[in-house]
């Protein structure tokens, strides 16, 4: 997923529109409505990134399916639903936190099959080591569960996708992409993904796996 506000979205923009949808209707003590402020910043941050990741995955899918990786567009389709399930419980908590939500017209580049694995590894890598943790830190007190929920999830499910994207990248270098999972199964609660097999239960949200998604080469 993105790793900070858009480029058709400054941070500064994004910074800007946080702090002017978080006022509170009603007067609150001074640490609450500054938690929120916060809440509501990190948020709109991680719901923009995950809006434009999920259309970027969809355009590489697409491109993966035109070179005939049949494997790797599974493996996109199916984090590009994960995507917008990261960026619904996002949408979600700022409904929650009273913040009006943000348009987003994604525009997408799109290079070849390879680029775009070493992109999403490069996008991923950055999400688990810096984003994430810096968005969750940043929202400090019980009030804002949701929030932080909505965070750890796709905190968790990030590090999931890394290790798909590396294992793909590896096997198209190496001409095995035949050997790639050609299944995949996304948690309809977080977006956890699993391949080849659906679990008894999401080992993130806990979801039954009855509620996957399921993704297959059919």
């Amino acid at each position: 997923a993105l790793l900070t506000a858009p480029a058709e979205v400054p941070t500064t923009e994004v910074r800007l529109n946080a702090t002017k949808n978080c006022e509170p209707t009603t007067r609150e003590p001074d640490n609450l409505a500054k938690s929120k402020k916060i809440a509501i910043h990190r948020l709109i941050v991680a719901y923009l990134g995950e809006i434009m990741a999920s259309a970027k995955y969809a355009a590489y899918a697409q491109k993966a399916q035109e070179e005939g990786y049949d494997n790797i567009t599974l493996l996109f389709r199916a984090t590009s639903v994960a995507e917008k399930i990261h960026a619904g419980g996002h949408q979600s908590a700022l409904v929650e936190l009273g913040a009006s939500i943000p348009d987003l017209n994604p525009h997408i580049t799109v290079r070849s099959t390879i680029e775009n694995l070493k992109d999403a590894i490069a996008g991923e890598s950055f999400e688990i080591a810096s984003l994430y943790p810096e968005l969750m830190s940043g929202v400090p007190t019980v009030s804002d569960q949701l929030a932080r929920i909505s965070l750890n999830f796709t905190f968790k499910v990030e590090q999931k996708q890394l290790v798909y994207y590396e294992k793909a990248l590896t096997a198209l270098l190496h001409n095995k992409t035949d050997a790639l999972p050609n299944r995949y199964y996304v948690c309809s609660t977080c977006g956890y993904t699993y391949e080849s097999a659906v679990p008894e239960h999401c080992d993130v949200s806990m979801t039954n796996g009855e509620r996957f998604i399921e993704f297959n080469a059919r």
